[in-house]
């Protein structure tokens, strides 16, 4: 086999094959999938944005379920307005809501855990 046509078989399956990792950061995983992209392109291998937003819906993890339902509802009213770009922004900001809403329950339960301690206590 070619040594150029093993580079895009590697290369085009190590971007179909992309999976969010548990603990990857989202602005890491959109890093890697765009990257893998790029390495397409640069040996001819041009990716639709379409093809792009849809190996990245896929790739997430399943606690990004309902999001990805919300991202298709929003994509069958306007097919051009889920991009690449729009998915970066869109799932960040629900990266951003998620470890604020982490944030919020863990001041939480570290208020409640002190409070029961001064109780059994006093």
């Amino acid at each position: 086999m070619d040594k150029d046509l093993t580079n895009k078989l590697l290369l085009t399956q190590k971007f179909f094959n992309s999976q969010m990792a548990l603990k990857d950061p989202m602005e890491e995983h959109l890093s890697k999938l765009g990257a893998n992209a790029k390495e397409l392109d640069v040996i001819r291998i041009t990716i639709l944005d379409d093809i792009k937003v849809i190996m990245f819906l896929m790739s997430l993890l399943q606690s990004y379920e309902y999001l990805v339902t919300f991202l298709e509802f929003l994509e069958s009213f306007d097919p051009k307005k889920l991009t690449w770009e729009t998915l970066e922004i869109r799932l960040l900001n629900e990266e951003l809501m998620i470890m604020e809403k982490n944030k919020s329950l863990e001041t939480m339960f570290n208020t409640e855990i002190t409070l029961l301690f001064k109780k059994s206590f006093a």
